[in-house]
């Protein structure tokens, strides 16, 4: 096979997984904000947003399809990112996307990060009902 032939077939399967990596995304958002996703920046595809338990801080878990990344991020600050070495590998986490999983992951990075921040209302332990196939 020519040099040419495998860059081509390459290129397709990578448009073939982002294809994949935005309808699996789409699903998911449809399914739980009732709106579809917004790809205008493929390195900060939103996955989930909401508050820490104590309402003092926000977290938002973005999906960066350039790079094959998951970051957790709690007031703007990175507190945890997962790496995977492929699209069609992210795309195997992109089929079991939780919103409650993602936010108790950022919840809980921050706190490991931030220890003296935490009130009586933060939970103590990582609770997590994590179904990313141990991508952790």
């Amino acid at each position: 096979m020519t040099e040419a032939v495998q860059s081509a077939e390459a290129h397709t399967a990578e448009d073939s997984d982002l294809k994949t990596a935005k309808q699996l995304i789409n699903d998911y958002c449809i399914e739980e904000f009732d709106t579809m996703a917004d790809f205008s920046d493929l390195s900060d595809v939103g996955l989930a947003y909401s508050t820490t338990v104590d309402d003092e801080h926000e977290i938002q878990v973005s999906a960066d399809l350039n790079t094959y990344c998951i970051n957790y991020a709690v007031d703007g600050e990175t507190v945890h990112s997962v790496s995977f070495d492929s699209l069609h590998e992210l795309n195997d986490h992109f089929a079991s996307l939780y919103f409650d999983a993602m936010i108790s992951d950022a919840e809980y990075y921050y706190y490991e990060l931030h220890p003296n921040e935490k009130t009586e209302n933060v939970p103590v332990e990582h609770t997590s009902r994590q179904l990313y196939h141990g991508a952790l």
